[in-house]
């Protein structure tokens, strides 16, 4: 018995060192390693696993006659038969596999490839738009750079790419414009980059970035909330009240008749008093505006008291009545 072990344990490595030939063939001989977070290619070491299952198919297929070695056959061609088996199953059994699996394991390289490169790009694109954004010097980054790189991220990337920039905006809108005004580009080429799964937060952010830069663009900020209002409604997504405020508030802004101290026409009136009533709804954006509204800083509350007073509307209609107290 002992005998018939070791018989079958050198026809194993045979088939294993047959595995291991095929693979040579290909020219190229590949050692097993880590190809990314839990992923490891099995390389030489996966051809020699293939040679001894080829082995195995072959020997358990053929009547071979193994049963034979426990009376231990002098005859010299058996064992030469029975080891050429064993090569021809190894070899075999890998190309076998190859032919079968060769598009599967080609698709599936490829995934592990492309995936792969995508993370590495990703690294970049996050590198290359955290400098953009947080760097003191002017980081000289051409835009067309900065868009194709954020248009091939991964959405999980463009996410953290959104939220950053997010972060920077809400935190420099107010006392470093210069600052602020630098997740513009990023908001555009989001925008650009998302079209498939119209992010309303991307829409609603390049909105805020708009008004309120040094030299607003009330009319590209109005643009951008109403899509970030129309696809927040679509995906029935609640909150993001803050949208409506800033989007009335760039209509005043952007009213003739407001910037000379005048009463608005009613339709100008009828879509302020309606975000303003949707805004003013939502506790969160109330909350926020009444602690602002106490230090007197704030130029939003100053330019819509003065817009109500101008248009004799009072604060309670548009669900604000802690205005008239405030003032």
């Amino acid at each position: 018995m002992e005998f018939q072990w070791t018989i079958m344990g050198l026809l194993g490595l045979t088939g294993m060192l047959a595995g291991f030939a095929y693979g040579l063939s290909s020219g190229v001989w590949v050692l097993p390693h880590k190809v990314g977070p839990n992923r490891y290619n099995p390389g030489c070491l996966g051809d020699c696993l293939f040679g001894l299952l080829g082995t195995a198919v072959i020997f358990s297929i053929l009547p071979l006659g193994l049963e034979n070695l426990d009376d231990k056959p002098a005859n010299l061609y058996y064992y030469i038969r029975l080891f050429g088996f064993a090569a021809l199953g190894g070899w075999g059994g890998k190309a076998l596999i190859d032919s079968v699996l060769s598009t599967t394991v080609r698709q599936l390289q490829q995934k592990i490839e492309q995936k792969e490169i995508q993370e590495i790009q990703d690294a970049k694109t996050l590198e290359m738009a955290n400098d953009y954004l947080n760097s003191s010097t002017e980081v000289g980054i051409p835009d067309k750079d900065l868009l194709e790189a954020i248009e091939n991220a991964s959405p999980k990337t463009k996410v953290e790419i959104l939220n950053e920039a997010k972060e920077v905006r809400s935190e420099n809108w107010k006392d470093d414009k210069d600052k602020m005004e630098k997740t513009i580009p990023i908001f555009e080429s989001l925008a650009k980059a998302t079209q498939e799964v119209e992010s309303h937060r991307v829409y609603g952010q390049l909105g805020f970035a708009l008004k309120d830069q040094s030299n607003p663009d009330y009319e590209g900020a109005i643009k951008n909330l109403d899509k970030a209002i129309t696809i927040r409604d679509k995906m029935k997504v609640t909150g993001f009240s803050w949208y409506e405020f800033n989007r009335a508030m760039s209509k005043i802004y952007s009213d003739v008749a407001y910037r000379k101290g005048l009463p608005s026409d009613k339709s100008m009136q009828k879509v302020v008093i309606a975000d303003l009533k949707v805004a003013f709804s939502d506790s969160l954006v109330s909350e926020r505006l009444q602690k602002s509204a106490t230090t007197n800083q704030d130029k939003d509350i100053q330019a819509l008291t003065d817009w109500l007073d101008y248009n004799a509307i009072q604060p309670s209609t548009v669900n604000a009545g802690w205005l008239t107290q405030a003032a």
